[in-house]
């Protein structure tokens, strides 16, 4: 742990994060009655030769089953098998693109 300064520290190496929880719609207001009334989210996945992790990346946000999900999955022009699991996937995708580019920033 480092101090910064009165009262302020900073603690590197050290990673705290809530773990992952369910989409709770019991929790959504009565007054948002339909799918429509829910605001839309746009989800993009970036990924280069990242055939090991897609499959479980894809599916952990697919299987919220939001309905008004916009998921899309750009691919730098992968060399491994990334391309053919996109491609599995494009059905459920609302758009997906493979295309050599400058880095992920």
């Amino acid at each position: 742990m480092r101090w910064l300064g009165r009262g302020h520290w900073m603690q590197l190496e050290v990673l705290r994060q809530y773990a992952p929880r369910p989409i709770v719609w019991d929790r959504v207001p009565a007054r948002l009655v339909g799918d429509w009334a829910l605001p839309r989210i746009a989800v993009v996945t970036p990924s280069f030769n990242q055939a090991r992790f897609l499959p479980h990346t894809l599916e952990s946000v697919l299987q919220q089953d939001y309905p008004r999900l916009l998921y899309g999955v750009q691919d730098g022009a992968s060399r491994d098998s990334s391309p053919a699991i996109v491609e599995r996937y494009r059905p459920r995708l609302a758009w997906a693109e493979s295309a050599p580019d400058s880095g992920q920033a």
